[in-house]
């Protein structure tokens, strides 16, 4: 095309088939007119040879979705068997209409929409189960679990941040006004939640963990109440009280046997049950700083830079809670180095945890705890909270119904009464309505509009 808008020389230089002089010579062109002409050889033998290089150039080095097309439409002038390139790869020649293209494109949203929030369903069962199985073989020693865990978070969220960083999606201001105080203060808050969370459940059957887990929407009603002084809603009261509901009628005893409670030492419950209140300490933290943050910068602080330093206080607070935790074991400070051995032999699968799953058990859990957190950021970004909100509430009766197999390392597994569907779908119909205040505006949001 460019060649023929330079004119019948042009067309002639293009094809190689005749000089420039030869050219010149031939028709006597005078000296006024012979520059303009050899601007014109010279125009059109860089087209020649930019077309050569096009030919030669493989796909894989298109890096830029312009230079593919240039490159498909001049394999396609030449005609064979590349003309149907440039159809196949759907620039500038896609034949379909509109109605086809969104089709296309409702299937493919619907295909990942489905995609996502099943693995964050399997993901966060198998955090759940995985959560109960690695405590088994690290018996005292929850500590190194934690601190692995932790380091795990420190090294994804860090990694994530600094790509962040690099493509402008955090902001130098943004690290600027972090305020570190804070940042410490969650970092001990999550570190207790996480210690005491392994320390009670080690001594709790895992079928029971789902349920008490529950009582985290009690620690959030709390804080919100006397910390925030804000006023609760009547659908937070009916939602909360059905979830107690529904966890009394599914722990009910099945055929008169045992309950799913029955002995269960109510220390470790009382521990497990303290551990769900940092949770809900540790967002009113959190949502202090967003606030903080976005009255000071006049910018939304992002999610990584949060994660990133709380995790990083959470792995120094682990390890300055040890003395604390090796004290509760009757362990002296002078003991501690016989301790962290011992340990650090019992992760790796020695000594008396030789056969229980270590360190394949821990390593699974701490790889599902980062799989189903990523998940969950994955169907908020893509999805919405109302599908995440969902998709967490179907995890609790699941993962309870997960620990009726039989597990290895966990015993003989509980049997579950007809009541049990019952009591979770009165649970879930309870985190629903405890939710419904957030999750009504966002479902007129999705589809208010599509009705109109």
């Amino acid at each position: 095309m460019v060649a023929s808008a330079l004119g019948q020389p042009g067309l002639l230089f293009a094809s190689g088939r005749v000089q420039p002089s030869r050219f010149i010579s031939r028709y006597n062109w005078p000296a006024t007119a012979q520059q303009p002409v050899r601007s014109v050889c010279t125009a059109a033998t860089t087209l020649r040879h930019q077309s050569a290089r096009l030919q030669r150039m493989p796909l894989r080095t298109a890096t830029s979705q312009r230079r593919r097309t240039e490159l498909l439409r001049c394999r396609a002038g030449k005609g064979g068997s590349n003309t149907g390139a440039l159809q196949k790869s759907g620039d500038d020649g896609d034949s379909r209409s509109p109605a086809q293209k969104d089709a296309k494109e409702s299937s493919a949203g619907g295909l990942t929409f489905f995609l996502s929030v099943a693995a964050l369903i399997v993901f966060g069962v198998a955090n759940r189960v995985l959560y109960k199985l690695a405590l088994v073989p690290m018996g005292d020693y929850v500590f190194f679990l934690a601190q692995f865990q932790t380091f795990g978070y420190c090294v994804v969220y860090f990694t994530a941040l600094f790509v962040r960083y690099k493509t402008g999606a955090v902001s130098k201001k943004q690290l600027e006004a972090a305020p570190m105080k804070l940042f410490a203060g969650v970092g001990v808050i999550e570190a207790l939640s996480q210690v005491l969370g392994f320390i009670g459940a080690s001594k709790l059957p895992g079928v029971i963990l789902p349920l008490l887990s529950q009582s985290v929407m009690f620690w959030n009603l709390t804080f919100s109440k006397f910390v925030l002084k804000k006023q609760l809603q009547w659908q937070q009261l009916l939602g909360a009280a059905a979830v107690v509901v529904g966890v009394c009628i599914a722990a009910f005893p099945a055929d008169g046997g045992p309950g799913l409670l029955a002995g269960v030492p109510m220390l470790y419950i009382g521990i497990f049950l303290a551990s769900m209140g940092f949770p809900a300490l540790d967002n009113v933290v959190k949502e202090k700083i967003f606030k903080d943050v976005k009255e000071e910068i006049n910018e939304d602080l992002d999610i990584f830079v949060v994660n990133s330093f709380a995790s990083g206080f959470q792995a120094l607070s682990v390890l300055l809670l040890l003395p604390g935790i090796a004290s509760l074991r009757g362990i002296s400070p002078g003991q501690l180095p016989a301790y962290l051995v011992e340990g650090f032999g019992v992760f790796m699968g020695q000594g008396a945890s030789a056969g229980n799953g270590a360190p394949l058990l821990p390593i699974l859990y701490v790889a599902a705890n980062l799989a189903f957190n990523i998940s969950a950021l994955l169907v908020l970004r893509t999805s919405g909270a109302l599908a995440n909100s969902l998709a967490i509430a179907a995890l609790t009766p699941l993962t309870i119904y997960a620990f009726t197999f039989p597990l290895p390392y966990l015993g003989d597994a509980p049997s579950l009464g007809p009541q049990f569907a019952l009591g979770s779908a009165i649970l879930i119909a309870g985190l629903l309505t405890y939710n419904s205040t957030s999750l009504i505006p966002q479902i007129k949001a999705k589809f208010g509009n599509k009705t109109e």
